[in-house]
């Protein structure tokens, strides 16, 4: 496996490096600038398993990505676009340089909240608003919203649907029947997150834990990590908070979401800790617990270049649509770019 790994990765390197006639790469974001050759489109068609096994090296290399790939789209090797899988698989194994291309939000998702909210002015937000419909009427867009006990319209000249698609055949009520049958067909991951709280920080980690193995867990982070200057200089007596992700198939939401106490998925995910971290369990203070029901819209093999996918994607009249879901790929910087799209095209609407 230590040789097919390798050859792997040599791979993995020239898809990298990779450009057609036009300069376009193999892998972009969004993925309609990356190339169109045949050849590379075709890794959509199959699973990162099946093309490592296409390249005559063994299925079992690709289950090492499996924890991260899991822990980033809610698929292992087995399910994965080999698109997806082997673009990210690239980064996992050729990552930037610091400085030279990668990025890093201080704070995470809030340092993009932060400024939209300063670009915006917070007199023109709703915290705490749900929006129970949006219809099309009349040259304009009516937004029912509720606020409390109040209920009241809103009517815009244009509006951005910047929620996921399991929710648009909901909410839209004249959404064309194509991007009705579109949005159930994107697939959802259903997505549990614990913060265990410990009294004492475990030895010997990193900022993010993988664990390889019959595990339920994909991996943990270490809270603090990034806050400090020489993390493994750190004391070991400092509390912590070992932030854990359990990523689960599509048939087993019903589980995640009623079928399962806060007790049951405590002694899961601190059993295993406790498995590759001996010893922790009797350190735990306490146990936050986050059920997403649809966390991702996983990337499986067929979807990125679907018809269902580009029907997702389009306008239905004044209504755009910016999640990362229609984009094909879970991940903050495919959302970002289909909040531009979905920006350009109000523009080009409203002239």
């Amino acid at each position: 496996v230590r040789d097919d790994l390798r050859a792997l990765v040599d791979k993995l390197g020239e898809l990298s490096d990779w450009t057609d006639g036009e300069g376009r790469s193999a892998f972009d974001c969004p993925l309609e600038e990356a190339t169109d050759d045949p050849e590379i489109r075709r890794l959509d068609a199959m699973s990162l398993g099946d093309y490592i096994e296409s390249l005559g090296l063994r299925r079992e290399v690709g289950k090492l990505f499996d924890p991260a790939l899991k822990s980033a789209y809610g698929l292992g090797h087995d399910r994965v676009s080999a698109w997806a899988g082997a673009d990210f698989a690239a980064d996992e194994a050729f990552p930037a340089d610091p400085g030279q291309g990668s990025l890093c939000f201080p704070g995470g998702n809030a340092f993009l909240a932060d400024n939209l909210v300063r670009r915006l002015g917070p007199e023109r937000l709703l915290p705490g608003a749900f929006v129970t419909e949006v219809r099309e009427k009349e040259g304009e867009v009516r937004v029912g919203v509720v606020t409390g006990a109040k209920t009241r319209t809103l009517r815009a000249r244009a509006v951005v649907f910047a929620a996921p698609q399991f929710m648009a055949p909901y909410l839209i009520p004249e959404l064309p029947a194509e991007k009705k049958v579109a949005a159930k067909s994107l697939e959802y991951t259903p997505f549990v997150v614990a913060n265990v709280m410990v009294s004492r920080t475990p030895p010997e980690l990193a900022y993010s834990n993988q664990l390889y193995g019959d595990f339920g867990l994909s991996d943990f982070i270490l809270a603090d990590w990034a806050g400090l200057r020489e993390p493994e200089a750190a004391p070991l007596s400092r509390p912590n908070a070992l932030t854990a992700y359990w990523p689960l198939e599509a048939k087993e939401r019903g589980y995640v979401l009623s079928g399962s106490s806060l007790a049951d998925w405590e002694k899961k995910i601190v059993g295993d800790l406790e498995r590759c971290l001996p010893g922790v369990g009797s350190t735990v203070t306490g146990f936050y617990l986050y059920r997403w029901g649809h966390a991702f819209a996983a990337p499986v093999k067929g979807s990125l270049f679907s018809p269902a996918r580009q029907a997702a994607k389009r306008p239905s009249r004044r209504i755009s649509f910016a999640c990362a879901d229609v984009e094909g790929i879970p991940t903050v910087d495919h959302a970002m770019a289909a909040g531009l799209r979905s920006a350009y095209e109000i523009g080009r609407l409203l002239g």
